[in-house]
């Protein structure tokens, strides 16, 4: 168990380093500490413990702006997380579709995003199930189909209600209004003053 505890130990500190190099812009030197950490954490059995390095460097390529790293690395956590449905599947799920997205490729991330939701409902995490709604929302907003990014907006925010995150229900609000500033001036105002409404109730503004 201590030589587990050190090489947890030295991943961590290893990985710390890494990002505290990709701060400075030394991307080199930052690959070859992740490197090393690989190497020490893929000899272990711990998937939870793997997935999570994996994940800390899909979200540094993603920093990065390498978005097909973020994708390969997202997937690997993807493929030893998905029979445990776990907060790591999901994570890759939405870094996935996230990359897909910015890459223009909406199939492929409307792929993920119909995983992510189907699993967020059968585990019953309205979380989840939001942020699984939120990317189909802003998928349908990328392609100018405006009408289909309110109806997801909508469920959204049916959802969001039920969050304990007002912060979250009020930039749907606000978000929703921009939406319908192309449609409907009285439907953008009411939007509006709901978002206000809560940011002024949890003295945001």
């Amino acid at each position: 168990i201590d030589n587990e505890d050190n090489l947890k130990e030295e991943v961590d500190i290893l990985v710390l380093k890494a990002k505290n190099l990709l701060n400075i812009g030394d991307y080199a030197e930052s690959k070859k500490c992740f490197k090393r950490a690989l190497e020490i954490i893929e000899k272990e059995e711990n998937k939870n413990r793997i997935a999570k390095v994996y994940l800390t460097i899909s979200n540094i390529y993603s920093e990065m702006g390498d978005l097909d790293k973020n994708i390969e690395y997202s997937q690997k956590v993807y493929d030893i997380t998905k029979r445990e449905e776990n907060k790591y599947m999901m994570e890759s799920l939405f870094n996935m579709i996230d990359s897909h997205v910015q890459k223009g490729e909406y199939d492929r991330a409307q792929a993920y995003c119909k995983l992510a939701l189907v699993s967020s409902i059968k585990n019953k995490d309205k979380y989840y199930e939001y942020k699984s709604l939120k990317f189909y929302s802003d998928m349908y907003k990328n392609k100018k189909e405006i009408e289909m990014a309110i109806d997801y907006l909508n469920k959204c925010i049916h959802i969001a209600q039920h969050l304990e995150d007002e912060q979250i229900l009020a930039s749907l609000y606000i978000e929703l209004g921009k939406l319908y500033s192309k449609i409907s001036k009285e439907k953008e105002l009411e939007c509006y003053q709901k978002g206000v409404l809560i940011y002024k109730k949890l003295n945001i503004i």
